[in-house]
């Protein structure tokens, strides 16, 4: 089983005043910036993103983790 948590802003509303609403997750102080991307820090990823995964696999996850473009934000 999989439980997901989102928050979406309804239709004409700004998303960064509904995020401002709520406390940080705790990931979104490991986003490591280069250019106009971003990625999870190693440190971040193994802790907050697959903290419940073997740490061999989760290194594995790490490795191949693609940077995503800072515009999607």
């Amino acid at each position: 089983m999989v439980y997901v948590a989102a928050r979406a802003p309804d239709a004409g509303d700004d998303y960064a005043a509904l995020a401002a609403r709520f406390p940080q997750p705790p990931a979104n102080s490991g986003i490591v910036k280069f250019g106009d991307f971003e990625q999870l820090s190693q440190e971040s990823f193994l802790r907050d993103f697959a903290g419940d995964v073997p740490r061999s696999r989760a290194l594995g996850l790490y490795t191949v983790q693609g940077p995503i473009s800072s515009s999607l934000f």
